[in-house]
C-alpha cells in the first residue's frame, strides 16, 4: 500500500517519507514573543509618543463642551448642521463627551449613537490628518483616552469591547498615524535640504 500522497505538481515518487531527520531546537530563543501574542492592547499612547512627550499631555481633557446629545429630539441638527462648522478632532471630542454623559445615564443605545459618529469623525480624521496640528492632535488623542478610563467603571461589562476598546484602539491608530505623519513630514523636509 502506497502512503505516499502527491502534492501540487510534485509526484508521489518525490516525496520522502521514510526520512528520520530530527530538528534540533538546542539553540532556539525561549524568549521569543510570536506578533500574534501581541495586540494593540498591549501598547499605550505613551509608549507610541514617549514617555516624556506624553507627561506634556497627560493631563488632557475633552477639548470642547457636551453640546446636543443623542437622546434628544435636536441631535439631528448636531448631525447634520453644526458638526460641518467643526473639526473632525473636535467632533470626536463631542461624540466621547456624549457617550460619557450617556453611558453615566444608563443610555446604552443612545451612547452608542455617539461611538458610531466618533468613528466616522476618527475615520475622516485619519485620512486629512494635517502635520502641522500634531501636539494638538496629540492631546485630543489624550483627552479622549482620559474621557473614557473615567468612565470605564460606569461602562456595563457587555458594553466593555465595543466603547473601551473601541476607543483606545481607535486612539492608538490615529495617534500612530500622526506620528507617522510626522515622520514623513521630516524625512521629507530632511531630504529638500
Amino acid at each position: 500500500q502506497d502512503t505516499n500522497v502527491p502534492v501540487s505538481d510534485t509526484t508521489s515518487t518525490d516525496i520522502d517519507t521514510t526520512s528520520t531527520d530530527v530538528i534540533d531546537d538546542t539553540n532556539v530563543n525561549e524568549e521569543f514573543v510570536p506578533v500574534e501574542e501581541t495586540s494593540i492592547e498591549d501598547i499605550s499612547i505613551e509608549a507610541i509618543i514617549g514617555e516624556e512627550e506624553f507627561s506634556e499631555f497627560s493631563d488632557a481633557k475633552l477639548e470642547v463642551p457636551l453640546g446636543i446629545t443623542p437622546d434628544s429630539v435636536l441631535y439631528p441638527i448636531e448631525e447634520n448642521v453644526l458638526s460641518k462648522f467643526r473639526s473632525d478632532s473636535a467632533n470626536m471630542d463631542k461624540r466621547v463627551a456624549g457617550m460619557q454623559e450617556m453611558i453615566k445615564n444608563g443610555k446604552i443605545d443612545d451612547a452608542r449613537k455617539s461611538f458610531e459618529g466618533y468613528q466616522k469623525y476618527a475615520g475622516n480624521f485619519e485620512n486629512n490628518y494635517n502635520p502641522a496640528n500634531r501636539n494638538k492632535e496629540l492631546r485630543g488623542a489624550v483627552g479622549r483616552t482620559n474621557a473614557i478610563n473615567q468612565i470605564q467603571d460606569k461602562i456595563p461589562s457587555e458594553n466593555q469591547a465595543e466603547f473601551v476598546t473601541g476607543v483606545l484602539e481607535t486612539e492608538r491608530g490615529l495617534v500612530t498615524a500622526v506620528e507617522i505623519a510626522d515622520k514623513i513630514q521630516s524625512l521629507c523636509m530632511e531630504l529638500s535640504k
